[in-house]
């Protein structure tokens, strides 16, 4: 082959090469352009409980127990033992939760210093459970139910499975229950006068029955529930 017939392949076939490797690079420019869709989550995110567990003499090591098993990051936890605990016991189980380092990290359990009395037959165990809340009301303000728990409580279902059920419910919902048919234990408990000496005495003092019933209140009914949405416990907190 002639010189210049070399000379001609050789000028013919540079072009050719460079638009074939310029293809597949314009061709990329052209697709990264337009970027992968970016697709919206339908589910809403999981719900933050609030839990008050509670306790009394001795309990120390099944709240902890209950507190494991209930626990999740996202929640919030605060933990009361009565007046009939000892200091002891109460600073044990403080202990005994600063130990943990995902409670530590997470910053969302917290044992109460100041403990309340509580007489379990009388009104101050109610007193408890609004303090309780208006404690969790005053700590964070994000969550979105109050559950209130004591040391013979267990869950029957891990918390992130809880949570999960919880992310269909509206959070407006409040898990309570009523009957027009009360109980013979709950009328008994509805007629009768009780002045619980543990809502201003502490320890001190028995709790007093009067010798003479009331009429059922007409002006609202009775319901019964640990677990109440946060709106709810706003208005129970403001009055």
């Amino acid at each position: 082959m002639s010189l210049f017939l070399k000379q001609i392949l050789l000028f013919s076939l540079v072009p050719i090469s460079l638009i074939c490797l310029f293809l597949p690079l314009h061709h990329f420019h052209h697709h990264t352009q337009h970027p992968f869709p970016t697709f919206s989550n339908p589910f809403s995110p999981p719900p933050k409980i609030a839990y008050f567990i509670t306790g009394t003499k001795n309990d120390g090591p099944r709240i902890f127990r209950l507190l494991q098993a209930v626990y999740h990051p996202r929640n919030y936890y605060l933990i009361h033992l009565d007046q009939f605990a000892s200091n002891k016991q109460r600073l044990e189980l403080a202990l005994k939760v600063g130990s943990v380092d995902v409670f530590v990290a997470a910053e969302n359990v917290n044992v109460i210093e100041k403990a309340d009395a509580v007489n379990q037959e009388g009104s101050s165990p109610l007193g408890l459970v609004l303090h309780g809340a208006a404690v969790l009301l005053r700590w964070k303000n994000d969550w979105d139910w109050f559950v209130n728990l004591d040391a013979s409580d267990y869950p029957l279902i891990p918390q992130d499975d809880f949570l999960h059920i919880l992310s269909f419910v509206p959070r407006n919902l409040n898990f309570i229950e009523y009957s027009k048919n009360t109980s013979l234990d709950e009328h008994q408990r509805a007629v009768e006068v009780i002045v619980d000496s543990r809502l201003y005495i502490l320890l001190k003092g028995k709790m007093f029955v009067g010798d003479k019933k009331r009429e059922l209140p007409s002006a609202f009914r009775f319901f019964m529930g640990k677990f109440l949405a946060r709106s709810f416990s706003v208005s129970v907190y403001l009055g």
